[in-house]
């Protein structure tokens, strides 16, 4: 078979370039009509394909068998070595035969050859045809040479395509540029004749002109010398000159009365037109009117049905009262609803629901990054109060420029000009001590929760000069917006004037978990860092809630333990405020005290007593002591920094006034149950 293939090539070299010989010495012939099919581009390769097809009629997978494919693939290339000899290339029914031939080659190779050559056909495939298809005739004529005929023409069938499409639009600009041309060439001509028309007409009227001149010269001189004539002649009759001199007059005013009646009946048709226009706007305007009054009289009607409907109700209202129903029923389900979300610690469910797209890397110190270590809550909250602060001090500046420079505005710019240069905190006490961040804080959150940009009445605590009373009154604001009852005792004023208040940390932590504030991510951060952003969130909340504590959370009430045997909750409704408030104090003072507490007067006389029930209600906002009169001061401290009303003093303590010691009692049990 190598031996028959080497002298196969040997004849197809000599016998192609005796082709090319003869193709070199003449021209090729023309292309054929577009009937024809697009494969067959001149005479030559068209005879050539009859030719195939006469000695092979047969169809593609109908040939006579061979000993073996490859014998079989031998003989079909020779065959087609003397088509291709005779076909000009590039050919379409040559490129789909050999493409045909070579995967019946393929197809003798063993496995491993055969799927590396069919990824190898599978490029070349793709190298050979394009994506535009070929038309139902080539395909046809592939069908009858190929097995498998590709539905594709070959890249350079669609460049002759493309050729051919270029070589008609070149035809086409030429002959359009030779009409345009044609056309210019007609305008210039155009042009020209009427320049010279001009011309001729510029003469012809200057000649005219010129006569025209002469006329009218001529009778003027004419006419000034017969005037010169009657001037000089003295006239012999004087009334025929006045005569006609009154009925030029009479003819002038006739003219102008004319002119004035033929106005005054424009104007009368006008307003003839105008009348007719608005009697038939009046007709419109009362059928609208008409319409309006029906519609009204329904309207009435169904008023007056709606207000006997209203009336029935109103009666059968003030007979049920269901609005007392209503208002128990709100209540209950209100307390319902607060034991539930209590127990339940939905409040947390609530927080992680706020920060769930939340940008923490503000709360991220600077020397550390978002996926470093994390950090201690101190560090949370201090660069917590400085974001507040570059917040703070952005709207300040807002606000300066907004403000007018007057007498009633000096305070105002002066709290925010504070503002304005406040410097980063970098401790939680002697950075706080002038309580100038904390106010910022305070009026950053009011304005957050309220909806607003900062305000200058937000900042009043800074008019106060001296420290103590600063934090004083600064004390008093927030409780405002503590969190908690237990939050709102942690601040004590002289020892936040004095910048060592240690429970400034949990308040402010307490303070971040009720409301965090925080910026919202980005809205194209990649997905990796929020899942980075929600375990450091995690985290931070974990953190700061270990570091407030009980302070961040108000626990649930249960009064069960006020229940003496076997009484239930009805009981508790049927005691006095008294007796409700003297059995909360002994269960209080159970564990500690020597003996039980029954009156507000001899009992609570010496403070002993509120002292340990404070120690017990609200331990980090009162220190014990052993010294009579300093545990007095400190409990009246302890106390105003529990209740919103400070009600007890050292001489109610001392004197046992029973009313103050039992209004004090009342307000702390509302406020730390416990």
């Amino acid at each position: 078979q190598q031996h028959s293939s080497s002298n196969n090539s040997n004849n197809h070299n000599n016998h192609g370039a005796s082709v090319q010989s003869a193709r070199g010495a003449r021209s090729p012939p023309a292309a054929l009509p577009r009937p024809q099919h697009f494969a067959l581009e001149d005479p030559l390769g068209a005879l050539a394909l009859e030719d195939w097809h006469r000695t092979h009629r047969e169809h593609p997978g109908a040939h006579v068998p061979c000993e073996s494919p490859l014998l079989a693939c031998e003989v079909r290339l020779r065959k087609l070595d003397l088509l291709a000899q005779r076909l000009r290339p590039p050919n379409l029914i040559l490129t789909g035969v050999v493409c045909d031939l070579l995967q019946k080659v393929l197809e003798t190779l063993p496995p491993p050859v055969k799927a590396v050559c069919d990824r190898l056909m599978y490029f070349l495939r793709a190298a050979m045809y394009s994506e535009e298809p070929a038309s139902a005739e080539d395909v046809l004529q592939l069908s009858r040479v190929a097995d498998g005929p590709s539905d594709k023409l070959p890249y350079f069938a669609v460049m002759r395509r493309q050729a051919d499409r270029l070589n008609r639009l070149d035809r086409q600009s030429r002959s359009l540029q030779q009409m345009v041309n044609s056309h210019l060439e007609q305008r210039r001509s155009v042009l020209d004749f009427i320049g010279r028309l001009q011309g001729d007409e510029r003469l012809a009227l200057q000649s005219w002109l010129f006569h025209y001149w002469v006329l009218t010269s001529n009778h003027r001189r004419s006419r000034v010398k017969q005037l010169a004539n009657t001037v000089l002649r003295t006239p012999e009759d004087v009334v025929t000159p006045f005569l006609g001199w009154r009925l030029l007059v009479y003819q002038s005013r006739l003219n102008q009365a004319r002119k004035f009646c033929e106005l005054t009946d424009l104007e009368a048709s006008k307003v003839a037109t105008r009348i007719t226009e608005v009697e038939i706007e009046s007709a419109e305007q009362q059928k609208e009117l008409q319409k309006s009054l029906d519609a009204s009289a329904l309207l009435k009607g169904r008023c007056a049905e709606e207000q006997k409907e209203h009336d029935r109700l109103q009666k059968a209202w003030d007979e049920t009262r269901p609005e007392l129903l209503l208002e128990v029923l709100g209540k209950c389900l209100e307390f319902l609803f607060e034991l539930i979300t209590s127990s339940a610690k939905l409040k947390r469910l609530s927080l992680r629901k706020m920060v769930a797209n939340k940008d923490p890397t503000v709360l991220t110190p600077s020397r550390r990054s978002l996926t470093g270590s994390d950090g201690t809550g101190d560090e949370y909250i201090l660069q917590w109060l400085n974001y507040f602060l570059c917040e703070a001090r952005r709207q300040a500046k807002e606000q300066l420029a907004l403000i007018a420079i007057s007498s009633t505005t000096l305070v105002a710019r002066s709290h925010l000009e504070i503002i304005k240069e406040v410097p980063e905190v970098h401790d939680l006490q002697n950075s706080l001590a002038d309580s100038v961040v904390l106010t910022a804080l305070m009026a950053v959150l009011r304005a957050r929760r309220d909806g607003r940009e900062l305000s200058a009445l937000d900042l009043a605590c800074l008019e106060e000069r001296d420290l103590e009373m600063r934090a004083e009154r600064l004390c008093t604001e927030l409780r405002h917006v503590a969190p908690s009852a237990r939050a709102q005792s942690l601040l004590s004023p002289i020892a936040l004037a004095a910048g060592d208040c240690p429970g400034i940390s949990k308040f402010l932590a307490a303070t971040f978990l009720h409301d965090p504030m925080l910026p919202v991510c980005k809205a194209n951060m990649p997905a990796d860092d929020k899942q980075e952003c929600q375990r450091k969130l995690k985290v931070i909340l974990q953190l700061l809630e270990d570091h407030a504590g009980e302070v961040a959370w108000e626990p649930p009430d249960d009064p069960s333990p006020l229940l003496h045997g076997a009484e239930d909750f009805q009981a508790l409704s049927a005691l006095s405020p008294e007796q409700l408030l003297l059995r909360w104090v002994n269960l209080q003072l159970a564990s500690g005290f020597h003996r039980p507490i029954e009156n507000f007067r001899s009992d609570l006389q010496d403070g002993e007593a509120i002292a340990l029930l404070l120690s017990n209600v609200a331990p980090e906002a009162y220190e014990a002591v052993d010294d009579p009169d300093e545990r007095l001061n400190s409990v009246v401290a302890a106390a105003a920094r529990c209740t919103e009303l400070e009600l007890l003093t050292p001489q109610a303590l001392m004197e046992g006034q029973s009313d103050l010691l039992a209004a004090f009692l009342a307000e702390l049990f509302l406020s730390r149950s416990n």
